[in-house]
């Protein structure tokens, strides 16, 4: 199990790099009047990448080292509870982020509640 994590960590993190590099590359065919939006748009996407792959690590690493504690270790009930709720906390975070870096996808969900919100008020007049 730990050496699959392993392997599937690696991965992801290979390929956040390979998106950072292939999106380095082609920046930098830009025109020398563009440097300011270049670099700008190099450090975001730096950003973006490592807060991806750290969140990926920080989810994930309090269950693999779960899984290599002695079983006599394994047995505590707050040690299963902690590392499960790490795990949990992924399908939460990642979400996040992608709405953070995302804005056409912040927005149409913004745009979303409020028309929820809108319609639940047009319920609400209808009702009184």
């Amino acid at each position: 199990m730990t050496s699959t994590f392993l392997v599937a960590v690696f991965i992801v993190v290979y390929l956040y790099a390979s998106t950072y590099y292939f999106a380095a590359r082609t920046l930098k065919n830009l025109p020398p009047d563009y440097d300011v939006v270049r670099l700008t748009m190099q450090r975001k996407l730096m950003m973006y990448c490592t807060l991806m792959s750290s969140s990926l690590l920080v989810c994930y690493i309090p269950i693999v080292i779960y899984l290599m504690v002695p079983k006599t270790v394994q047995e505590n009930p707050w040690m299963t509870a902690i590392s499960g709720e790490f795990v949990a906390m992924d399908n939460i975070i990642n979400p996040v982020l992608i709405l953070y870096f995302v804005p056409r996808i912040r927005n149409a969900v913004i745009g979303k509640l409020e028309e929820e919100k809108e319609d639940y008020g047009e319920w609400e007049l209808q009702d009184q």
